[in-house]
């Protein structure tokens, strides 16, 4: 399944299925979670919590709303799949489990308590929720924070901060000119953090940036910093050339996922040995 994803990919979703997307689990939602090992869907769960209402500790309700607007915004394949009633509901059901779970001692795969709600876990339920309905969201979504990437939602977010100086370490490598442009030009790394935390999904057009995830959960979210350092490469004549080049990584351009991915396989032929055991345990 890896090698066909890396090969000739996934086909984009139809209208039809993105309509359904509450409805019927797409291909790419079946790919998505055997990829992640997801075999069962306990929707009593999903139904048990989504009753509990609003996860209204620290405000976590209030701040869900406010990101629900700014989630893929005027984005065409996510309107066409995701009403906002579906991400709030997803997202509150998913803060109120990681609250229980901090309670009761349950918590990552590293035995840290996660974060019940930051911004960028609204890029990650909005796009498993264009490809699946809400109680398959809800599991994959446990699956990747709890298990896959836990160092991204803990406290302090040690696995962004550890992705931003991978991102930073792969430009370098791969390109020093670039970098010390950037460096001159008082680069600093947090400019990228919404990038980082995105995990591949902070630049749109979304149907790319699912293609971007269909290579991620085949061969390993912890690859995540490796898609950003390429999108910034992949701009490299624009970086050099612009007089304000820090001012371009702000907002990164849109992504095109064949081409981008073609990069991200040249910059892993040319990680060293010490790289990619960072990039491996970064964000677990």
């Amino acid at each position: 399944l890896r090698r066909l994803v890396l090969l000739h990919g996934l086909p984009d979703q139809t209208s039809e299925e993105l309509t359904k997307a509450s409805e019927e689990v797409s291909l790419r939602g079946r790919v998505w979670k055997t990829l992640l090992g997801i075999k069962r869907v306990n929707g009593d769960e999903y139904v048990c919590l989504l009753r509990r209402g609003p996860a209204t500790a620290n405000g976590m309700d209030n701040k869900i709303d406010c990101d629900k607007d700014r989630t893929f915004q005027r984005d065409e394949t996510y309107e066409a799949a995701v009403p906002e009633a579906r991400l709030v509901r997803c997202l509150n059901v998913f803060a109120i489990w990681v609250e229980d779970q901090n309670k009761s001692g349950n918590t990552s795969s590293n035995g840290v308590a996660l974060i019940p709600y930051a911004q960028g876990l609204n890029l990650v339920a909005g796009a498993l929720l264009t490809v699946m309905p809400e109680p398959d969201a809800f599991e994959c979504l446990k699956e990747i924070i709890a298990k896959r990437v836990p160092r991204y939602w803990s406290p302090t977010l040690p696995g962004a901060h550890d992705g931003l100086k991978a991102l930073c370490g792969l430009v370098e490598a791969v390109d020093p000119v670039l970098w010390k442009h950037l460096v001159h030009f008082k680069f600093t790394p947090e400019l990228l953090m919404r990038t980082v935390l995105g995990l591949g999904l902070s630049t749109p057009p979304l149907s790319q940036s699912l293609k971007l995830w269909d290579y991620l959960l085949a061969f390993g979210m912890f690859l995540s910093p490796v898609i950003a350092a390429a999108q910034v490469i992949m701009w490299r004549d624009t970086l050099l050339s612009h007089p304000k080049p820090c001012t371009i990584l702000r907002t990164l351009p849109n992504v095109e996922a064949e081409s981008l991915l073609a990069l991200v396989n040249q910059i892993i032929s040319q990680v060293s040995d010490d790289m990619w055991q960072f990039l491996t345990t970064h964000s677990t």
